[in-house]
């Protein structure tokens, strides 16, 4: 008689108990996974911030104007290689509640800024063409069902047009795929500035953000005190930051939700030894006569904790298989909040790593208990 038999007989002793068990540690490792999967995600893209882009805005806020005379003297600098800039268009579409990451920009520039941001040459060129053009995200695009050929209506608060209008109607020209997660340039609705500022009330020539790229990264800080000093006795004084210092601050509420993604995952990991440890013991409990029998024809006590063991190893690294299998299904429909993101080999490792603990830890009690069997004891129902 194998052990595997064994084992699964067991299990397959109480089925009700065991599917139970079975499904909510499935679910315990479909939230493991989802919630690593997309932590270290994060932690991937952290690796791959370029420290050659320089982020330059207005030393009071980001949301505080510049000037694009300022942005052509910026590149002009010993060491910048290539400058772009955007202005933030506030607005909303059909209600106040959809608010659109929409920013005013050279598109050229801005997709020579970023080459993570793929986009088909043909539609920059039709972009360079339509002053009522926009680019959108594929995650825009998906989510709105907008596609190329589409006329949206937007409506700001902020940027009335000189005829007193308040709403801005776009051509959609161009949709970008992302190569890179960056959850601060997944999501951009891009117009052209040009056609900004010959439209808007007021601010013409006003932008928010310079972004400059410097030809050796290893100078990145001393051109960014540079750049500072050129604006200290202007009207517009600066605070220049490397891209991953200004991804710190625009990611401070996304690492606020890897500490509560963190805090969940270490509870499920908690209540999932619990459920583990519980099954083991009652399972144990109830079959004494059972392992007394198996001692009876010749096992050794060792051998009779291996199958306790077994037991926990077999029902948890198949919840675990099964959980991180359903995580890894449903992971590219949440990571798409953060852009192209991938789960990494690695949490499929710790996952069943964690398996693995997590059954030795539940079975060692029962085990014990099971292997120091009095076989008389057992069979007389003491």
């Amino acid at each position: 008689m194998g052990y595997l038999f064994l084992i699964w007989k067991g299990l397959c002793r109480k089925p009700v108990r065991t599917a139970l068990t079975f499904a909510s540690m499935t679910i315990a490792f479909l939230l493991f996974g989802l919630l690593n999967g997309i932590n270290q995600g994060l932690d991937s893209v952290t690796a791959r911030f370029h420290l050659d882009r320089l982020y330059v805005m207005n030393r009071i806020s980001m949301y505080h104007p510049l000037i694009v005379p300022f942005a052509q003297q910026v590149e002009k600098l010993p060491g910048v290689k290539d400058v772009a800039y955007w202005a933030y268009f506030v607005g909303y579409y059909q209600q106040p509640s959809v608010q659109l990451p929409i920013v005013a920009a050279d598109v050229g520039r801005i997709f020579r800024m970023y080459p993570e941001l793929q986009l088909p040459p043909a539609q920059l060129q039709a972009m360079a063409r339509t002053r009522t053009g926009a680019v959108i995200s594929n995650h825009l695009a998906q989510r709105f069902g907008w596609k190329i050929g589409d006329r949206v209506p937007v409506k700001s608060a902020i940027w009335p047009r000189k005829d007193g209008d308040d709403t801005w109607t776009f051509d959609i020209v161009g949709i970008y795929t992302p190569s890179e997660a960056s959850p601060a340039l997944n999501d951009l609705f891009f117009v052209n500035l040009d056609y900004f500022d010959e439209a808007r009330a007021f601010g013409a020539g006003a932008v928010h953000l310079i972004i400059a790229r410097v030809d050796d990264e290893r100078r990145s800080g001393q051109i960014a005190r540079t750049i500072d000093e050129l604006a200290e006795n202007s009207p517009f004084q600066t605070r220049t930051r490397t891209e991953n210092a200004y991804a710190a601050v625009q990611w401070r509420q996304i690492n606020d939700l890897r500490l509560i993604g963190n805090f969940i995952t270490s509870a499920v990991l908690f209540t999932l030894l619990v459920v583990s440890a519980s099954t083991m013991m009652q399972s144990v409990r109830q079959r004494f006569s059972e392992l007394a029998v198996l001692m009876a024809v010749g096992f050794t006590p060792v051998r009779i904790a291996a199958l306790v063991v077994g037991e926990a190893l077999l029902l948890t690294l198949l919840a675990a298989a099964t959980g991180l299998g359903l995580a890894a299904l449903a992971f590219p429909s949440v990571a798409a909040l953060f852009g192209a993101m991938r789960m990494q080999p690695a949490v499929f490792a710790a996952g069943l790593a964690i398996a693995v603990i997590v059954a030795l830890l539940s079975a060692a009690l029962p085990a014990l208990r099971a292997a120091r069997l009095s076989i008389v004891d057992a069979l007389s129902g003491r």
